[in-house]
C-alpha cells in the first residue's frame, strides 16, 4: 500500500504544556506523527503510547513523535520543562510500515547570516522506494516581527506558524511532507522565509519513513491447468519497449504456488513485490514474468500489479 496523507490537526502554541489535537479520519493501523519545536532548548517528555522518531541535537524539544492508531485515540498532552514558546502539530498517514525510520538527519542549529531570508534544511537519502519524508524547521526571533514561509519545492506544507513569546521574542514553526514513488535523494536547500528574519538561531530536521508494501503484488494469469501448481519460480522484468521481448530485469522469486480457484477460467499466481525487489512497481505498471515449474515448463507472461 502506498503511503497517503489522511488528515492534519490544528497548530497548537503555548509557553506552557499543551494539548495537541489528533485529527479525525484515522483508522486502526494509521500512523500518527507529532512535530514539536521550542524556542529555547527546553526538554520534552515522550507522551504515553508514543515513541521518539527523532530528536534534534540542537534543541531536544525539536522532535518527531509517532505511533500507530488503535481504537479511539485521545488528544496528546505534551509536557515540557522550561518556559519558552512551543509549537506542535499532529498529522495522520496511512500505509506506513512498522520499523519506521530509514534515515534521520539533523540540520544543526546555526545562526543565519545577516540579511539571509532562508531557513536551511538538510539533505536526506531514503533507502527504499515509496517513502514518506518529513521536514520540521524552526527560526527564532528576538522580536515579534511576523514571519512565514513558502513551501519547499516538491513538498506539501502542513504547518506554518509564527508564534509570539511576548515582549521581544518569537518562534517560526514549519512542518512539511513529501511522498516519494522512487527513492530519491533530497539535496540540502532552504525554506523561503517571508518577512524580515534576524540573524538568529535556525534549524531543520528531516525524517524518512518506510511504506507498507506487504499488500502490493505481482499478478499473472496462466492456463487453467496451472491451478494449484507448486514450486513456481520466475524472473520479473519491466515492460518491454519497441521490439524487445523483455525490459530490464527487476529480480527473481521461487517456491510459489498458483491459487486453486480460477479467475475468468485462468489460473492465478500472486507474488508480493517485496519477494523479488519490486518495491518500485506501481499498480499502473505491466511487468513481464518468465516463469517455470518443477517440470521445467516455462513461459513469458504479461503481468499486472495489484494492491490487496
Amino acid at each position: 500500500m502506498a503511503i497517503t496523507h489522511i488528515a492534519t490537526g490544528p497548530l497548537q502554541n503555548s509557553a506552557a504544556d499543551m494539548l495537541v489535537e489528533i485529527p479525525a479520519g484515522y483508522q486502526d493501523g494509521d500512523f500518527i506523527v507529532i512535530a514539536s519545536v521550542s524556542r529555547s532548548d527546553d526538554t520534552i517528555t515522550t507522551p504515553p503510547g508514543y515513541e521518539v522518531l527523532y530528536t534534534s541535537t540542537g534543541n531536544s524539544a525539536h522532535c518527531f513523535f509517532g505511533k500507530f492508531a488503535s481504537g479511539t485515540e485521545s488528544d496528546v498532552s505534551l509536557d515540557y520543562a522550561g518556559s519558552s514558546r512551543r509549537v506542535a502539530q499532529a498529522a495522520v498517514f496511512r500505509g506506513v510500515k512498522s520499523g519506521l525510520v530509514i534515515d534521520a538527519v539533523d540540520g544543526g542549529a546555526s545562526s543565519a547570516e545577516g540579511g539571509s531570508i532562508f531557513l536551511s534544511y538538510p539533505a536526506i537519502t531514503p533507502s527504499e522506494d515509496g517513502c514518506l519524508v518529513l521536514m520540521c524547521g524552526r527560526w527564532t526571533q528576538t522580536s515579534t516581527s511576523s514571519l512565514s514561509s513558502d513551501p519547499i519545492a516538491g513538498f506539501t506544507e502542513l504547518g506554518d506558524l509564527h508564534a509570539n513569546q511576548g515582549g521581544s521574542q518569537s518562534l517560526l514553526f514549519l512542518f512539511a511532507y513529501q511522498i516519494q514513488t522512487t527513492a530519491t535523494t533530497i539535496s540540502s536547500g532552504t525554506w523561503p522565509i517571508i518577512g524580515t528574519p534576524e540573524a538568529n538561531t535556525q534549524q531543520s530536521i528531516a525524517l524518512a519513513i518506510k511504506p507498507d508494501l506487504s499488500g502490493r503484488k505481482l499478478k499473472l494469469l496462466a492456463h487453467s491447468s496451472a491451478a494449484s501448481a507448486t514450486g513456481i519460480a520466475g524472473a520479473v522484468f519491466t515492460a518491454p519497449s519497441g521490439s524487445d521481448i523483455f525490459g530490464d530485469k527487476i529480480g527473481e522469486f521461487s517456491g510459489k504456488t498458483f491459487e486453486s480457484s480460477l479467475e475468468s477460467g485462468q489460473a492465478v499466481l500472486k507474488v508480493p513485490v517485496v519477494d523479488f525487489g519490486g518495491t518500485a512497481l506501481t499498480v499502473s505498471d505491466t511487468p513481464v514474468a518468465l516463469v517455470r515449474n518443477t517440470t521445467n515448463t516455462t513461459g513469458a507472461i504479461s503481468c499486472t500489479v495489484i494492491e490487496e
